[in-house]
């Protein structure tokens, strides 16, 4: 069978043997480079706002 972690809000069929976490639930890898990436992004967010800067990209 398939595993639900603690807090995993499963609204759809889930295949045998993937485990999945979080709300809405996510396969478990996808959910790990998430939350790891997470708490990075107001340092991303200023280095994309650097980049578009030097590009002179105006969106946003």
């Amino acid at each position: 069978g398939a595993i639900a972690t603690a807090q995993a809000g499963v609204h759809n069929d889930v295949a045998a043997g993937e485990i999945v976490s979080s709300s809405p639930a996510v396969p478990y890898k996808i959910y790990l480079k998430a939350s790891a990436i997470y708490k990075r992004l107001p340092e991303i967010y200023q280095y994309v706002k650097q980049i578009k800067r030097i590009l002179n990209i105006s969106s946003y």
